[in-house]
C-alpha cells in the first residue's frame, strides 16, 4: 500500500463507508453491539458495581443493628464455674447458649457518614459499568465500520486490478507487434505489482480488524454484508453532565464522607445492648442449669494517635477529589468542543469530496476510452485512476471522523447503551437523505 494512503487507514479510529445507495442492515450492526455487552469486561464491571451496592447495603444495615448467637458443648477433666452468680453452676460437662443484640445509637453521625462514602462508592462502580459498556460498544463500531472500509477498498482494488491486468495483456500483444513500446508494458506491470501489495496489506489490517472485533463481541473472522453505513446527527450534552463527570462527583462525595466518618471517629460512640445467656452443668460432680437477661448502654472513647492521622489522610483524599473533579470538567468542556469541531469538519469534508469523488469518477471514465483511441497517456490515466481511489479514501476518513466524533460523545456524555444502539439502527434510512451542513 501507498505510504500516504496506508497513513490515512492507520489514523482512521473509526471508518466508515458511504460509496452505494443501499441501506445498512440495522440488524446486523445492533446484533453485533448487543454481543459486545457480554464481553467479559463489561460482565466484571457490573460485578462490580453489584459488589459495591452490597457494601453500601451492609453499612445501611448498621442503622438496625448486630445480633449474635452463640452455643458451646464442652468437656473438661476438672470441674469448671459457669459465670458469676450467686449460686454458681458447676460441672465437668456444661452447656452454654447465647443470644446479644447491640444498636448503635447514631448521634455524632458516624454510621450516616460510613453509609454515604458506600453510596458515594457504588455510585462510582455503577458509572464505571456504563463507561465500561460504551467502551466496548465504540471499539465494536470502530472495528466494524473499518472493516466495512477495508473490505469495500478491497474489492475496489480487485477491480482495478482486473482492469490492469487485461490492459497489461494488451500492451504485452501490442509489443510483440511492434505496436507499443516496451516500457509502456513494464509500466502497467509495475503498477500492477503495487495493486498486488496493496491487497496483501488490506488483507493484513483485515485480519487484525477482524481479531479486534471478536475480542470485543465474541465473532471471529465476521465480515460486514452492508451497503451503507448510519451517520447520526450530533446532539450536544452539557458538560455537567458527561460520565467522567459523574464518576469524579460519586468519588468526591465518598471522600467527603469518608472525611466525615473519620472526624466522627474522634468522637465517643454509643451503643445499647440487650442480651440472653443460658447455662448448664453435668457430670459426675454437679449440675444445674441458670438462664439470665441482661441488658445496658456502652460509650467508648477512642484515645491515640491513629484516629487522628486517619483524619488527615481523609482531608487530604477530599481535597484530591476535589480538585479531580474541577479536572474532569476540563477536559470534557475541551473534549466536546474538539469532538464538536471534528464533527462538522467532518460533514463538511464529506460533501466536498462526494462532489470530488463524482467528479473523479468521470474524468476516469472518459480518460479510459481516451486511452482506448490512444489519444491518453498511460501514465496520465494511472495517475487519475491513483486520484479517484485517494478521493474514495479520503471520503472514508471524513465519514469515520465523522462518526468516530458521535461515538466519543456518547461515550463522553455515559448514554444509555439501549439508546445508543436504537440510535445508530433508527438512523441508517436517513443517511443520504436528511444530513445536511453544520
Amino acid at each position: 500500500m501507498q505510504p500516504r494512503i496506508q497513513s490515512l487507514f492507520r489514523f482512521l479510529p473509526v471508518i466508515a463507508l458511504l460509496l452505494s445507495g443501499q441501506f445498512v442492515q440495522a440488524s446486523e450492526l445492533g446484533d453485533l453491539l448487543r454481543a459486545a455487552l457480554d464481553n467479559p469486561s463489561v460482565s466484571a464491571a457490573r460485578s462490580q458495581a453489584e459488589a459495591a451496592e452490597a457494601q453500601a447495603g451492609a453499612a445501611r444495615g448498621r442503622y438496625f443493628g448486630q445480633t449474635t448467637a452463640s452455643y458451646g458443648l464442652h468437656r473438661y477433666t476438672e470441674i469448671r464455674v459457669v459465670g458469676q452468680y450467686s449460686t454458681p453452676v458447676r460441672g465437668d460437662s456444661l452447656t452454654t447458649a447465647g443470644l446479644s443484640y447491640v444498636l448503635p445509637i447514631d448521634v455524632f453521625g458516624q454510621v450516616a457518614a460510613a453509609v454515604d462514602k458506600a453510596s458515594g462508592e457504588a455510585a462510582a462502580a455503577r458509572f464505571g459499568h456504563r463507561r465500561q459498556q460504551l467502551a466496548k460498544l465504540h471499539q465494536t463500531l470502530g472495528a466494524y465500520y473499518t472493516l466495512y472500509a477495508l473490505e469495500h477498498r478491497q474489492a475496489a482494488l480487485l477491480v482495478y486490478r482486473s482492469w490492469i491486468e487485461t490492459t497489461v495483456d494488451r500492451l504485452e500483444n501490442e509489443v510483440k507487434l511492434g505496436r507499443s513500446a516496451p516500457v509502456q508494458a513494464r509500466y502497467a506491470q509495475s503498477q500492477l505489482y503495487r495493486l498486488r501489495s496493496d491487497e496483501a496489506q488490506l488483507a493484513g489490517d483485515i485480519a487484525a480488524t477482524q481479531a479486534s472485533l471478536a475480542e470485543a463481541t465474541g465473532r471471529p473472522n465476521f465480515l460486514p454484508q452492508a451497503q451503507v453505513v448510519p451517520l447520526p446527527g450530533w446532539h450536544g450534552v452539557p458538560e455537567e453532565e458527561a460520565l467522567a463527570i459523574r464518576i469524579a462527583k460519586s468519588r468526591e462525595a465518598g471522600a467527603q464522607a469518608a472525611l466525615r466518618e473519620a472526624r466522627a471517629g474522634l468522637l465517643p460512640q454509643l451503643s445499647v445492648d440487650a442480651g440472653y445467656s443460658y447455662a448448664r452443668a453435668a457430670g459426675a460432680v454437679g449440675n444445674g442449669k441458670r438462664d439470665d437477661w441482661g441488658y445496658g448502654v456502652t460509650l467508648t472513647l477512642p484515645l491515640g494517635v491513629t484516629a487522628f492521622r486517619l483524619v488527615d489522610a481523609a482531608r487530604a483524599n477530599a481535597m484530591a477529589a476535589e480538585d479531580a473533579t474541577r479536572a474532569s470538567l476540563r477536559e470534557t468542556e475541551s473534549a466536546v468542543i474538539a469532538l464538536r469541531a471534528q464533527y462538522n469538519a467532518a460533514i463538511t469534508d464529506i460533501h466536498a469530496v462526494e462532489k470530488e469523488t463524482a467528479y473523479r469518477q468521470e474524468v476516469v471514465n472518459v480518460e479510459r476510452e481516451m486511452h482506448q483511441l490512444g489519444n491518453q497517456t498511460l501514465e496520465n490515466l494511472f495517475r487519475h485512476e491513483d486520484e479517484l481511489l485517494e478521493a474514495r479514501t479520503r471520503l472514508v476518513q471524513a465519514q469515520g471522523r465523522a462518526t468516530a466524533a458521535w461515538s466519543g460523545l456518547q461515550l463522553l456524555a455515559g448514554t444509555e447503551p439501549a439508546v445508543y444502539i436504537d440510535t445508530l439502527e433508527q438512523v441508517a434510512p436517513l443517511v443520504n437523505t436528511n444530513r445536511k451542513e453544520p
